[in-house]
């Protein structure tokens, strides 16, 4: 769902580098993974090389906080990077029933990774606002985690075409055999461990890898279940990850399939969409998807976008994404996002999850940015209420 409202908005407008880390409540103990308090979600904006799209400027807003009484601190301290597909040649990351879209081969998944590893790349600025942070405020109590996320290893090279080649991402690999797929997918986390051990990164860490599929059909029953068998491709991939003290993250839409086998499949944490933000029928209610969260054990992801921003909207002509990914929304529909956003931090709290669970927050691609830099009283509100709700967390080790 995330990723066609993105779309939508679109429209309009080491060997040695995984370690660990403090420890929290919520870490498995037999994974030595990096421990984070919250993630931020960073798209890559199409993953479009030049202009960079993540500079150290935009950075800064998710890096550290500046508080009513003008004292920094430091920020979130876990940052996800990804993208769905490869901006030079537009092909795919993830799985699309779209007729005709192909799927990324071993050239589209280099070129993922130097967007983002490359030098000058998306995380040397990451590494260059974090140590000019650091120079004004102190280094940081534990080092920023990063989280890759890793392509999918779709079967077809057209999903939508069953007669599509098997074989298309190269190196002699059959995306028709699962253990075809685990060994693309080892190529990928090695290949990122290396790049990362190259980069100058004194405050950061890479600590896990991201499944990309925001639904993991695993039941034999299930839809396409013998085209995507992920209970076969991620426990591979979970155990691969622990020899090298990494973590595996998954971000599931609200009730998708596999949410309740996170563990059988190897994910060390996922977070659930409630999707709320966009959803003004209640159709996704609040108490289904808190049930749902601490009966399998998941935490919260916070959803919200450039439309609960005044600034933003204020913007000639600017209209912002419905519920069904219509371009409908305007000016006057920013105070009731900003209401239903709010009530992610209520629910959380009113769970019992607040400073028990790491959360994740999307704020589509640059909202964080917006906010902070917003002179509108009701922005500059909900920016402090967000930034004071993830320092106050009891999971934060360096309050």
């Amino acid at each position: 769902m995330r990723r066609l409202l993105i779309a939508a908005a679109a429209m309009v407008l080491l060997l040695s580098s995984c370690g660990t880390s403090a420890r929290y409540g919520w870490e498995r103990e037999r994974n030595k993974i990096p421990a984070f308090a919250d993630l931020v979600l960073c798209y890559g904006g199409g993953l479009v090389k030049e202009p960079r799209y993540w500079s150290e400027d935009r950075f800064s807003a998710q890096v550290s906080y500046t508080d009513e009484k003008g004292r920094e601190h430091w920020l979130y301290d876990a940052f996800l990077f990804i993208d769905d597909h490869e901006g030079r040649t537009g092909k795919g990351l993830s799985l699309s029933p779209s007729p005709g879209q192909k799927n990324g081969n071993k050239l589209s998944w280099h070129e993922f990774i130097d967007y983002w590893l490359a030098p000058g790349g998306a995380i040397d600025a990451l590494a260059n606002c974090v140590e000019e942070t650091a120079s004004r405020i102190g280094a940081p109590a534990r080092k920023r985690v990063i989280i890759m996320t890793m392509p999918d290893p779709v079967q077809f090279e057209c999903f939508a075409d069953k007669s599509s080649s098997t074989t298309y991402w190269g190196d002699g690999l059959d995306f028709s055999k699962s253990e075809d797929q685990v060994k693309a997918y080892k190529w990928f986390i090695d290949e990122c461990r290396s790049r990362f051990a190259l980069c100058k990164c004194k405050y950061l860490e890479l600590g896990g890898f991201y499944v990309l599929s925001e639904d993991l059909v695993a039941k034999k029953d299930g839809l396409n279940y013998r085209y995507k068998r992920w209970d076969q491709i991620l426990p591979e991939v979970s155990k691969y990850l622990h020899t090298m003290n990494c973590g595996l993250y998954w971000i599931p839409w609200n009730m998708a399939p596999g949410h309740d086998m996170t563990r059988t499949l190897g994910i060390d944490m996922a977070w659930m969409q409630p999707n709320a933000y966009w959803d003004e029928e209640n159709a996704k209610p609040w108490d289904r998807t808190i049930e749902a969260i601490k009966k399998h054990d998941l935490s919260m992801e916070f959803e919200f976008e450039y439309s609960v921003c005044t600034a933003a909207m204020m913007q000639p002509g600017r209209k912002a994404p419905d519920a069904h990914w219509r371009m409908t929304k305007t000016l006057a529909d920013v105070p009731g996002f900003k209401s239903r956003f709010r009530e992610y931090m209520k629910q959380f709290k009113d769970a019992g999850l607040y400073g028990k669970k790491p959360i994740a927050v999307y704020a589509g691609t640059d909202t964080m940015y917006m906010l902070a830099k917003s002179r509108e009283p009701d922005d500059v509100r909900l920016y402090h209420e967000l930034c004071h709700y993830l320092l106050d967390s009891p999971l934060r080790a360096d309050k």
